[in-house]
């Protein structure tokens, strides 16, 4: 039997204590709802309890689907704006709604098969595929055809229309959807990504800066862009605030030249960030590694006292008379020096300090200019009603501020973080849509995004921990030894010729048959056209013996090729031995010598060449994912 619940409740529209996203299905209902089904539940002895829970609530004329956002201990029943206008609820007026529990849609009785989503948008400028499947099932439970759909992002509202869905009516919640965007505007939806998104700050406006230290003027709000590489400093003459990603503004940052230091140092991996000018002013960006800690300082320099600058040994006595005459520091704390007198535009305030109006005034702004204790978009109480923690605020911690998902890319707010994305330093949007799973092309397996570093990590470990595939010792064979035990380090095909199950603790017999088959192999060919072996007599790459006659076949082998053989098989140490083979084992031979300047070593080489005939495609792709390279070795 099914679980069945059907009854009426009451809502009041104009009675709502309870605050809900307008803009969504997923509503509250009475707890006494939820004790109802657990005991149906249990009276039925029904192991598997619905997920999720979808209804379907009917008024006199019209209906619709919900999900559950939770179950009021109140006894509250409260619909989102959303579900008010779809049933027609206006005004103040209470009614009767029918709420009916419907299995149909959900996850444990639908069929499996994929369902597909037709939506039209007149904005192809956004990632829609990306947008809809990290906030479709955020926001919606289930999906009808006609139903329009709002978002919102940051402080833009977008709508879309699903124009169809191939039952008519789909459950959305951990499900596998196929989305179909079609669009108004004449724009090709495919190319939406590669167009300018207006709505979002440019990336391309930003001007691209060089580590060479380039001296320029820029106007006040204008904004730069510099590759900032692992163990540089950017040092900065001027007034500016840095952020990592293009939304920064005077209201936004995570560093200021306001806060004291005029330089920011990268300690982590090669990264690009985004600057925006507070003044019109002249700058100086340089990247440069800081070589003048006092670990980097070599036994010819040394650090002059009063100047704080690196000198060479030998002029430091003339270089030190000069400075202490004309030099002179700051002894209020920021140790910057002078020439003859400190200038009346230099300024202390507070553990602060510049060296003009402008950046007093800018100063002045961000840390005594009384704003609000309250950011306006999370409501958060902050520590102080200053600007700068204000600003500090929205950049690092907001939960309404836009940032660019470091998973699906899309320019979606922080969200609300919770403990493990603090932990792991991710915003709440960002654990959330990392636990998202995508099937790792090695394993089969599905990992969650935020662990997919770790995940091809573990996979990279394994490659390069593996063992260099063993070639067969005939040096025209390509093929792999996987479980052959042969004395000679032959596999099965070119050890065929030799093998007799006769006693041979001494290995005579077999030295014998080896010396059999390169007379016969010398003397009569292997009669292929396109052999390459140079001891045989039917390839034209051949060695300075007549062939034609028996005895200087029988006294070569003899005398060159066999007493290197014995030694070989007698001490255990390898030879590569020259055995005819097939035509489709020397064309992968010719294969294989495309790739040998390559990094890969010949055992993984003949591995590949295995696994993947003769498509070089598949080949090289092969070797990258699966082969150690020459410099992976340890």
């Amino acid at each position: 039997m099914n679980l069945e619940l059907s009854k009426f409740i009451t809502y009041n529209v104009g009675n709502n204590n309870v605050k809900l996203p307008c803009e969504s299905d997923k509503i509250i209902l009475p707890e006494s709802i939820l004790e109802e089904l657990v005991n149906n539940q249990k009276a039925l002895d029904i192991e598997k309890f619905p997920h999720p829970l979808v209804f379907k609530l009917s008024t006199i004329d019209r209906s619709c689907y919900v999900g559950i956002k939770e179950f009021s201990p109140n006894n509250d029943t409260v619909l989102t704006q959303y579900i008010v206008s779809k049933l027609g609820l206006q005004g103040d007026a209470t009614g009767p709604i029918q709420l009916q529990l419907d299995l149909a849609l959900n996850m444990s009785n639908i069929d499996k098969e994929r369902q597909s989503i037709t939506i039209k948008t007149s904005n192809p400028n956004l990632d829609w595929k990306s947008l809809l499947e990290a906030r479709l099932p955020q926001s919606y439970t289930v999906v009808t055809t006609g139903d329009i759909l709002h978002f919102k992002v940051g402080n833009k509202d977008y709508s879309v229309k699903v124009t169809k869905v191939s039952s008519r009516s789909v459950c959305v919640v951990d499900r596998d959807i196929d989305l179909i965007v079609e669009s108004d505007s004449v724009m090709d939806i495919n190319d939406a990504n590669n167009k300018e998104q207006s709505e979002w700050p440019d990336i391309e406006g930003f001007i691209d800066v060089n580590n060479e230290g380039t001296n320029f003027r820029q106007e006040q709000g204008e904004r730069i862009a510099i590759e900032v590489s692992e163990g540089e400093m950017l040092i900065g003459k001027g007034e500016y605030v840095l952020d990592f990603n293009e939304f920064v503004s005077p209201e936004r940052f995570i560093y200021g030249s306001m806060m004291g230091n005029r330089s920011w140092a990268n300690n982590k991996e090669k990264m690009k960030v985004f600057i925006y000018t507070l003044a019109p002013t002249e700058f100086s960006f340089a990247l440069n590694e800081n070589e003048e800690s006092p670990g980097n300082i070599d036994d010819e320099h040394i650090r002059c006292k009063t100047c704080q600058n690196v000198i060479s040994k030998s002029s430091q006595l003339m270089h030190e008379s000069f400075c202490r005459r004309n030099n002179i520091t700051c002894d209020l704390g920021c140790g910057e020096v002078f020439l003859k007198q400190i200038p009346d535009s230099h300024w202390h305030c507070c553990d602060k300090w510049g060296d003009d109006p402008i950046s007093f005034s800018i100063h002045d702004y961000y840390y005594h200019s009384v704003f609000s204790d309250r950011c306006e978009s999370c409501n958060i109480k902050l520590d102080d009603d200053k600007r700068i923690t204000l600003a500090l605020h929205r950049a690092n911690d907001c939960p309404m501020s836009l940032h660019s998902c470091r998973y699906c890319h899309l320019h979606l707010s922080r969200g609300e973080p919770t403990t493990e994305s603090k932990y792991h330093d991710m915003s709440g949007h960002e654990w959330e849509c990392g636990a998202k799973t995508m099937e790792c092309e090695k394993c089969n397996k599905l990992i969650r995004r935020r662990d997919w570093f770790v995940h091809y990590s573990w996979h990279e470990k394994a490659r390069i921990d593996q063992q260099e595939p063993k070639k067969c010792q005939n040096e025209l064979c390509i093929r792999c030894i996987n479980n052959s035990n042969n004395k000679l380090g032959l596999c099965d095909i070119c050890f065929g010729p030799l093998y007799n199950s006769n006693n041979d603790p001494d290995d005579k017999l077999l030295i014998n048959r080896i010396e059999r088959r390169y007379v016969l192999q010398l003397k009569n060919g292997c009669r292929r056209k396109i052999c390459e072996n140079s001891l045989c007599g039917s390839s034209a790459v051949k060695i300075n013996v007549d062939t034609q006659s028996m005895v200087n076949v029988i006294k070569y082998v003899k005398g060159e090729l066999m007493p290197a053989i014995r030694e070989s098989i007698y001490s255990g140490q390898s030879y590569h031995y020259s055995f005819c083979v097939d035509e489709g084992t020397t064309m992968k031979l010719r294969v294989s010598k495309m790739f040998e300047e390559g990094e890969c070593s010949i055992g993984w080489i003949c591995k590949a060449i295995e696994v993947n005939g003769l498509d070089i495609n598949k080949i090289e792709t092969w070797l990258e994912n699966n082969a150690v390279r020459s410099s992976e070795q340890k």
